[in-house]
């Protein structure tokens, strides 16, 4: 079975009927074609209910009692766990041995497979061979079962950007119509919350803390605050607290006086100075060293501070943002942060959700790194294997990391639609059809296989290709190179020479 080839023959039919049916109908169709099956039926989820949307020779009215209650309990038991049900004959299939003496004259090969997969469930599919047929086969019921998930899971998300958009139509729309929220991208309630919040926050010159994990965008919610307030045409200045060595944290904020310390040749501007009038974006707030902690405090609280080597106290106007990623309240209990800058820096909280919880803002996110990549934007030019996976994964590093996986996507995938191979390995681990243990564009880790990867990829991410596979082949093979390269079929002093460009340092055998 042409996978692939079916589900975009699915998508296409399913866009080219009417919206209710069309995709039970596509779905019947191919899967009938593809599998020699006589018969069927789809069932699909409408208002919480799963009811019968299309069917093919199986003519509930014409149908013994019987008949009917045992294809529904098999619906009923995919829609249950999610798994498939195959049985080559009903009538001696021990599992069904209460439908028996209804079915004794029918020995039919059947089965019927879920419509996406449990989280995401859209439907189901009954399938029936003729009585007597040969049963389906093994490779046929798993690229059947492959193909209902990928477009079970195709059709949920499309039915969930559609309630999304109607939501965004009610407010989000005008939302990002008047206000300035600087690229951020998301139609997603729980965004929409945010960025009302972020309009509100940006009326006021009170202290604002963003929390959030790493990689969700704290300083993108940062610059809309400031976007949005009276201060837009004013310094933003950032401050990377975890990018400073302790020593230079003071100079940096505060700035210092030329000859106040060894290296001090000139006077040197702070950060505070730098925002004055405008805002400063303090980002990784705890990373603060303890030491410097308590001069902050009187610029909180009153907006004045000394640079270093000066006994003249300054006065500035300056509205600060702060973010973090840790629990500032954890670390006050554990004596790593001042309480009472704490309570300086918690004016207004600000909370950013992690991408796992909107998942449906994914789809635009990827247009949108698509768009930046130079690409159309068009998820169609994703592999739908690739575009499950991307779906399906949770994200610890958040939108960066999504961004990352489509820009290796791009590099990788040239000018080639964007095939799953592509993908980094933990969200290749998300997509159906493809085994964790092979996660990756290499299964044998061959000398082949190296070339036509350096073939495909562009000439800036042929280290990435090369890297990934020596890591993939040693892994393979227990660190030892004579092995790797006699079963690879690399010359052993070539494997040596790339192990070494890549200080992957491995033992001999």
């Amino acid at each position: 079975m042409d996978l692939l080839g079916l589900f975009v023959n699915v998508l296409h039919a399913s866009q080219s009927l009417d919206e209710k049916g069309g995709f039970a109908q596509a779905i019947l169709d191919c899967l009938i074609a593809a599998t020699g099956a006589e018969r069927g039926f789809v069932v699909v989820k409408e208002n919480d209910q799963f009811i019968e949307k299309v069917h093919l020779r199986f003519d509930r009215e014409k149908l013994p009692e019987d008949k009917r209650q045992f294809s529904r309990s098999l619906i009923r038991e995919t829609l249950r766990t999610g798994m498939s049900v195959v049985t080559d004959n009903i009538s001696a299939d021990p599992r069904f041995k209460s439908a028996e003496s209804a079915l004794h004259n029918m020995p039919a090969p059947v089965m019927t497979l879920p419509l996406g997969t449990l989280e995401s469930l859209y439907g189901a599919v009954y399938l029936e061979r003729k009585p007597f047929s040969p049963s389906f086969e093994p490779g046929l019921v798993e690229s059947a079962r492959k193909l209902c998930q990928l477009a079970g899971q195709e059709i949920f998300r499309s039915l969930r950007l559609q309630e999304l958009e109607s939501l965004w139509q009610k407010g989000g729309a005008q939302l990002f119509a008047e206000h300035d929220f600087q690229g951020i991208v998301g139609k997603h309630p729980k965004m929409v919350q945010l960025l009302k919040t972020v309009v509100q926050l940006a009326q006021s010159d009170s202290t604002v803390l963003i929390r959030g994990e790493t990689g969700v965008g704290k300083e993108l919610i940062a610059r809309a605050i400031f976007a949005n307030s009276s201060r837009r045409d004013k310094p933003f200045v950032t401050l990377h607290c975890g990018a400073l060595p302790e020593t230079l944290f003071e100079s940096e904020l505060f700035g210092h006086k030329r000859g106040s310390f060894t290296g001090a040749t000139q006077d040197r501007t702070g950060r505070i100075l730098q925002a004055s009038g405008g805002t400063l974006f303090i980002d990784e707030v705890a990373e603060i060293p303890l030491s410097a902690q308590a001069k902050l405090l009187r610029f909180f609280q009153f907006g004045e501070y000394q640079r270093i080597g000066s006994d003249r106290v300054e006065k500035v106007d300056v509205r600060v943002i702060a973010a973090t990623h840790r629990s500032l309240k954890e670390m006050v209990a554990a004596g790593q942060f001042r309480e009472d800058l704490y309570y300086r820096l918690n004016v207004l909280e600000l909370q950013i959700p992690a991408l796992r919880e909107r998942k449906d803002d994914i789809p635009l996110l990827i247009q949108h790194f698509l768009t930046r990549q130079g690409r159309s934007g068009d998820l169609a030019e994703i592999a739908p294997d690739a575009l499950s996976g991307l779906m399906a994964y949770d994200y610890p590093g958040n939108v960066r990391e999504l961004a990352h996986a489509i820009e290796r996507l791009c590099v990788l995938g040239k000018n080639q639609r964007l095939d799953a191979c592509w993908l980094p390995r933990e969200i290749l681990a998300c997509v159906p059809q493809v085994e964790s243990s092979h996660a990756g564009q290499f299964f044998k880790y061959s000398n082949q296989e190296l070339k036509a990867a350096r073939d495909k990829a562009s000439q800036d991410a042929i280290e990435l290709v090369e890297r990934e596979f020596l890591e993939g082949l040693m892994k393979k093979h227990d660190q030892q190179v004579g092995r790797a390269a006699r079963e690879s079929g690399l010359h052993r002093t070539y494997l040596y020479r790339l192990l070494g460009k890549y200080n992957l340092g491995p033992s001999s055998s």
